[in-house]
């Protein structure tokens, strides 16, 4: 299990407009909390959710597999219905699961 974690800000899409692409709960982009944001990332178009993070889960979280889902404070699977992101499975786990239920389909 990966053991250098480190507190991160996750900016997330936190309401979808008409005439944009982006969905509610996207990733949009991972900093160090220190990082200065721009005029525009902030609520309630953007959300932050602080996350003490591996450099591997990092980069799990940015595979865009996953969303925010805000009402239970989880990250889910974006292709599989009621899978959520598990910080102590190992990435190439969490992808085998997902193809394994995508090619059931």
């Amino acid at each position: 299990m990966p053991k250098d974690k480190k507190q991160k800000l996750v900016l997330t899409i936190g309401e979808e407009r008409p005439g944009f692409s982006a969905h509610l709960g996207e990733i949009v982009y991972i900093a160090s909390p220190g990082h200065k944001w721009g005029r525009e990332e902030k609520p309630p178009r953007f959300q932050f959710v602080n996350e003490e993070l591996s450099a591997e889960e990092e980069r799990d979280l940015l595979t865009k597999l996953w969303k925010r889902d805000f009402n239970r404070s989880v990250w889910t699977s974006r292709l599989v219905a009621n899978l959520d992101w598990d910080k102590n499975r190992y990435m190439k786990q969490m992808i085998n699961q997902i193809e394994a239920r995508t090619l059931r389909r």
